[in-house]
């Protein structure tokens, strides 16, 4: 997940915080092209126990703006299994 969330983030110039540190537990596997980070997040949300919120920018006193920030968390009532092998 810590490859995962590195990734997203520079391709779709955003910050990612992880709320809960079980989720570096999960591993995926995936190709996108021209997904854009809803639907990336959409795909993660259904196949895993993630959910997520995207904030917009704030604009900064100097007139510039922030990135977007996606926070990444487990969904209610869910955990993480263990990976074997």
């Amino acid at each position: 997940m810590s490859d995962v969330v590195k990734r997203l983030s520079r391709w779709y110039d955003v910050d990612i915080e992880m709320k809960d540190q079980k989720l570096f537990e999960y591993r995926f596997r995936a190709t996108f092209k021209d997904e854009s980070l809803e639907e990336v997040l959409s795909l993660l949300k259904i196949s895993s126990p993630i959910d997520y919120r995207i904030s917009g920018r704030e604009m900064l006193d100097d007139g510039q703006f922030t990135r977007r920030k996606v926070t990444l968390y487990l969904k209610k009532g869910k955990s993480v299994k263990p990976l074997k092998g």
